[in-house]
């Protein structure tokens, strides 16, 4: 509304007291002000409570990128404190507020974890699949070998420890080779000959001299 010109008293020069009046809010105005429509009904008292809305809507901004607080990271996610602070000195540069922030930083922590989560459950699956693959070559061996497993398994390890380097076993387990039913057939065959002295490397049959005990075995030589 507009605000009406308010009267008072001054005394003059005689000592007698004169009526005037104080300007109203729109008169005090500037010229240029004065014939702005939003002002043209507003009073001191509107325009201090216009003022005091607009500064409680005002988003604030924090006066030092640590004035930022980010959302707790959820857990399964790396903590990256070097990007965050990164992230916050960036988000004061362009004005963002505390609330923009927030919601900023809660979507890529969803992002994230989406993807976190599928990895997961790859991996798990490939772990699942590794395992039931284990559990079946050891139910082909057991029903083919039958009591003669534990034997034939000895024989295997003796050629792996034998002839295989540590790298190379290695990455027959972590690829399930080394459950795979042929593959431990193949070692066991190789393990048996060894063990019956029947093993005559490509040299040694070209040489025609195999080295031999006294009592006739042959005596096997291998590159270490």
């Amino acid at each position: 509304m507009t605000e009406e010109a308010q009267t008072y008293y001054v005394q003059d020069d005689t000592g007698d007291y004169q009526e005037a009046s104080l300007p109203s809010f729109h008169d005090s105005l500037p010229e240029e002000l004065k014939e702005n429509e939003s002002l043209k009904d507003m009073d001191a008292a509107a325009l201090a409570k216009a003022y005091v809305d607009l500064k409680s809507t005002t988003p604030q901004i924090p006066e030092t990128p640590d004035g930022y607080s980010i959302p707790e990271i959820p857990e399964g996610l790396p903590a990256d404190q070097e990007a965050i602070n990164g992230f916050k000195t960036l988000a004061h540069e362009i004005g963002l507020t505390q609330s923009q922030i927030e919601k900023i930083v809660n979507f890529d922590f969803e992002r994230a974890k989406k993807y976190v989560d599928a990895d997961k459950t790859e991996t798990e699956a490939a772990a699942k699949a590794i395992q039931d693959g284990r559990a079946a070559a050891q139910a082909e061996l057991n029903k083919e070998w039958g009591s003669a497993k534990e034997a034939k398994m000895e024989l295997v390890a003796k050629v792996k420890n034998r002839f295989i380097s540590e790298d190379v076993v290695k990455k027959w387990d972590e690829s399930g080779m080394s459950d795979d039913p042929s593959f431990l057939k193949l070692l066991a065959d190789f393990g048996a000959l060894i063990d019956e002295d029947q093993l005559i490397l490509p040299d040694q049959r070209q040489s025609g001299d195999i080295p031999r005990t006294p009592d006739g075995r042959p005596i096997l030589r291998y590159d270490t």
